[in-house]
């Protein structure tokens, strides 16, 4: 091409202007829908992340409680524990009681019909059931959560525990606290 020659530099033709819009256009929806699903991936996992910890965090009071208490009462949505707790200065009997929140969001704890403590705030609680498979040695817990806003993505567990102080458990010498 000769640059002194203003008749030898030519421009683009429509076409392939159109064929270069073309191309740039699909490159930027391509890396827009990359950076979507990125974003969608991120935010699933941190719901879950967030519904197993709430979860956890139940089931390990919900166990300390277990291990701890002389009696119990379970039925399909609720759980009332007789145990043994600490005031500050002595240990007391308590009486502990789990329960599905009124509104299904979260599961309530109250000791001795005090205040509710509600753990699984705003998450819902599709199944909570407690059940004496081996009679007073323990319980099993059966729980299943799900997120908001459209409550397709939940959690399920099932999980035995055993009722240490209970007085049908203290068959070995000292087991028994």
């Amino acid at each position: 091409m000769n640059a002194r020659n203003p008749a030898a530099i030519r421009g683009l033709t429509m076409v392939e202007l159109m064929i270069a819009v073309l191309v740039g256009a699909t490159v930027v929806f391509a890396g827009s829908k990359l950076l979507t699903s990125g974003l969608q991936s991120f935010r699933k996992s941190t719901s879950t992340l967030s519904l197993t910890q709430a979860v956890g965090i139940l089931l390990e009071n919900l166990a300390a409680d277990i291990r701890r208490s002389r009696g119990f009462e379970a039925d399909q949505g609720r759980l009332r524990l007789d145990t043994t707790g600490w005031d500050g200065s002595r240990v007391v009997d308590q009486r502990v009681e789990y329960a599905v929140s009124a509104n299904g969001q979260g599961v309530d704890r109250s000791v001795a019909g005090g205040e509710a403590h509600p753990f699984c705030r705003g998450l819902r609680i599709t199944n909570l059931s407690f059940s004496r498979p081996l009679g007073e040695r323990g319980i099993l817990v059966e729980v299943e959560v799900s997120v908001p806003p459209l409550y397709k993505e939940s959690i399920r567990c099932k999980r035995f525990y055993f009722a240490e102080a209970h007085p049908v458990n203290a068959v070995a010498t000292g087991f028994h606290r």
